[in-house]
């Protein structure tokens, strides 16, 4: 299997030992790909294994009868042990996961609902299904009358339905219907506040990653990202007051999610064990030696590391699921 680490550069040891059980609930366009991708590289590289949805095309675990309904394999009846769960879990339900994988370390990601919202907006093509695409600035038309395109059913799509409002808090098992009682909301958030490790921030991508490192007792080379796969901070129009008032007042459940964890996490960061910015800047550094690396084609022996760095969440999905199905299929001595 191929690894990440390069011999000689910007290595580090550890006086701990790392942390192989974890759950990564992803987001909705939150740079959740970007993160995913570090787990499933992580995943294959020390060979531990992951939880598969009962479909792995769909990539959604579902949560069933307070039963954590994964892919029927060969393996199924058998303890055979899984180590780590990488998906979107709409019905998230901490207590049943804790009980599913124990032990493990628990961490997601959230984003600032303007541009969250924006992008799930382009995601879903919701500019083609709101018959938008001939205005000047679909998505702020969209927004400015957002109550009456609300109504609309848009498909059979329970995550697409429920991202076009609160979709982020919805992600982790708030009802929409919830989302107007300020009381749930702060209870919801507080709830989450003690289930999860860590909560990173899409904005601040480099310094969560530094920060899971540190709690994961994980390398530098752990962590690496392909610099292509993490979104633009601009987004696709410069958006008005007028529409930031109004996303912030629809989306006020998402909103007071993030200010809460984006204040959490500076103050992990304050209260980091070490030198955060000398990690950080560290950290920097060997990603843009890394990059620059693997942008330019050559023949050197890193081609096969780079090819492995720039592969996405999908297909690390599928590499992975083959490993997991032709261990299942091998006989084993018992």
């Amino acid at each position: 299997m191929e690894t990440l680490h390069i011999t000689g550069y910007l290595s580090d040891s550890h006086p701990c030992n790392p942390h192989q059980k974890f759950i990564f609930v992803k987001n909705v366009k939150a740079a959740s790909s970007t993160v995913g991708s570090v787990c499933l590289r992580y995943g294959l590289t020390h060979h531990l294994t992951p939880v598969f949805a009962e479909n792995p095309e769909a990539g959604h675990l579902r949560i069933i009868n307070s039963r954590v309904i994964t892919y029927n394999s060969t393996c199924s009846g058998a303890n055979i042990g899984y180590d780590y769960i990488v998906s979107h879990i709409p019905s998230y339900d901490y207590h049943v996961l804790n009980d599913f994988i124990p032990d493990a370390k628990f961490f997601t990601t959230v984003r600032s609902p303007y541009s969250q919202f924006e992008s799930a907006f382009y995601f879903y093509n919701w500019e083609a299904k709101f018959k938008l695409s001939d205005t000047k600035n679909p998505f702020h038309m969209f927004v400015e009358n957002i109550s009456e395109y609300s109504k609309i059913q848009l498909s059979n799509n329970r995550i697409s339905n429920n991202q076009l409002k609160n979709g982020q808090m919805y992600m982790f098992g708030f009802a929409s219907s919830y989302t107007e009682n300020q009381n749930l909301i702060d209870e919801k958030i507080r709830e989450l506040d003690k289930e999860f490790d860590l909560v990173m921030i899409a904005e601040y991508m480099d310094e969560s990653l530094v920060l899971l490192k540190k709690m994961m007792c994980w390398e530098f080379d752990d962590i690496i990202y392909y610099s292509n796969k993490v979104m633009s901070r601009e987004t696709r129009s410069q958006m008005t007051e007028n529409v930031k008032t109004q996303i912030a007042d629809w989306n006020s459940a998402d909103l007071k999610l993030y200010e809460h964890f984006n204040r959490t996490l500076w103050l992990r960061i304050k209260q980091y064990e070490g030198d955060f910015d000398n990690d950080l800047q560290t950290f920097r550094i060997k990603q843009e030696y890394i990059s620059k690396k693997c942008d330019k084609p050559t023949d050197r022996p890193t081609d096969r590391f780079c090819r492995f760095l720039k592969l996405d969440c999908p297909a690390l999905k599928r590499r992975a699921f083959h490993k997991m199905f032709k261990f299942c299929s091998e006989p084993k001595n018992l």
